[in-house]
């Protein structure tokens, strides 16, 4: 704290240690007033919550949905209860929606459940939007009674109406999804914006994918990602993650890897997975931060235990190369595996890839084209161009030309560069009939423009030997 002088000032030395002695008894003073400070405020506390229980039992009904609340936080719910029924009796509705809460979270076992629907239909009929909710809610999902999808809506509206944030957001969902009513966007939007205006960041981040997406409004970049940016203040974590997107992407905004990054961090600490994913990849690739492949595999890793394909996915291909982690085919392996089951296309392809190289496990082209197979059906282009080029070489399959030119044309369809270069190489060699050199040409030319080099030299080359 303080600079050291020269040792030979006897004056500085002895300076610096009579105010050490002064600092030392203040340190000790502001102690001992921050734990007096304490133990009052512990007091206070006590003291408060004893007042509470008192007023309740004297019929004070605010006062037992305190205390209730306050033995909540505690976990002692069988204190709660009784505290938020007394309240109920006294016809709190805030008491009443806090047992329906409890009874139907399975807190007194899933057997109870049942007992919320009659605190949630008091709450609600005495005026409390999120009792009509939750009911509306349990209706919607047929817990402990028939499902009702009049009910369901009718609650909703109710909830609206009376000013539940939460109502007016699960009414939207209704008509963004078309469940239960008449799919109406418009509609939806009216009803998030009232949500979002009422402090829901749930509603706010629905109201903002209407906008991102054209739906119901015209699409309109710069105010979703002014709704994100409210969602995600409210920490809603997919509000951050679809506000990190925004900003990786240019939408409404300047690319800014920086922020994509922050808002990618919030949402990982938020509890989101995908945030987490995509927040490995910008460290992967050093996008906004200096690159970091050790810190990228921890993030993946969190992803993947929670079940995100491309989590586990990316984290397969760090093991694969070593990148970050040591390397490990048998772990690359059992990576790529999971996120195959987790319906991840390039993850079969990639598990595939090694089944067919016999990288890290035995060679097995059958597996291998299986896995292809399954890929391609995934909506996996590099799964379709390996399965097509396993026919068109007759790879652990039966030769077949044909087939091999229905998966190129298929993922060319799909604007994908190599799928057109070796549609356009079957016509120019003539490998399944005639040369046809315009077929060719054309397929060429799309793969160039794709961004190709290989189809840029095709094109040149076929288009001089037809002059």
């Amino acid at each position: 704290m303080f600079k050291i002088l020269s040792v030979k000032d006897g004056k500085a030395r002895f300076t610096i240690f009579y105010i050490g002695v002064v600092m030392k008894k203040i340190l000790l003073t502001c102690t001992i007033a921050i734990s007096l400070l304490s133990v009052e405020a512990l007091a206070n506390t006590w003291k408060s919550k004893n007042l509470t229980e008192e007023s309740c039992k004297m019929g004070d009904a605010n006062s037992c949905f305190k205390a209730g609340m306050a033995a909540e936080l505690q976990s002692d719910y069988q204190k709660a209860l009784t505290l938020y029924k007394i309240g109920c009796d006294l016809n709190n509705s805030r008491a009443c929606n806090e047992i329906g809460v409890l009874f139907g979270t399975n807190t007194f076992g899933k057997e109870k459940q049942s007992n919320a629907i009659k605190y949630y239909q008091k709450a609600c009929n005495l005026g409390n939007g999120l009792g009509c909710k939750n009911l509306g809610f349990i209706y919607s999902r047929g817990i402990g009674v028939e499902q009702n999808s009049s009910m369901t809506v009718e609650l909703y509206k109710k909830s609206c109406e009376l000013n539940s944030s939460e109502g007016c957001k699960d009414y939207g969902w209704l008509f963004e999804s078309g469940k239960f009513v008449q799919r109406d966007p418009k509609k939806a939007i009216k009803l998030y914006t009232k949500s979002c205006d009422l402090g829901n960041s749930i509603g706010c981040k629905n109201l903002a994918w209407m906008y991102q997406n054209g739906d119901g409004v015209k699409q309109d970049f710069k105010m979703a990602l002014k709704l994100y940016d409210k969602s995600c203040k409210g920490d809603y974590s997919v509000g951050c993650l679809n506000l990190g997107f925004m900003y990786e992407r240019a939408l409404g905004t300047k690319q800014n890897y920086q922020q994509a990054l922050k808002y990618y961090q919030k949402a990982c600490t938020l509890g989101d997975s995908f945030g987490c994913k995509n927040l490995g990849w910008l460290y992967q690739n050093g996008l906004g931060i200096k690159k970091d492949a050790q810190i990228a595999s921890k993030l993946y890793a969190k992803a993947c235990q929670e079940n995100i394909s491309d989590g586990c996915l990316n984290l397969g291909v760090l093991y694969e190369n070593g990148d970050g982690v040591k390397q490990d085919k048998k772990m690359a392996l059992k990576l790529y595996d999971k996120s195959c089951q987790l319906g991840n296309g390039i993850g079969c392809n990639n598990l595939g890839l090694m089944y067919d190289n016999g990288d890290g496990v035995k060679q097995n082209k059958q597996i291998a084209i299986k896995l292809y197979k399954q890929a391609c059906q995934l909506g996996a282009n590099i799964g379709c161009n390996n399965l097509g080029l396993s026919y068109d070489n007759g790879d652990g399959v039966k030769q077949d030309k044909q087939k091999a030119l229905k998966l190129y044309k298929q993922t060319c369809a799909k604007d994908n560069a190599k799928g057109c270069l070796r549609a356009g190489v079957i016509y120019y060699f003539g490998r399944i009939g005639k040369k046809d050199y315009p077929k060719a040409l054309q397929y060429f030319d799309k793969s160039c423009k794709l961004g190709y080099d290989k189809g840029c030299e095709y094109y040149d080359i076929l288009k001089d030997e037809m002059k």
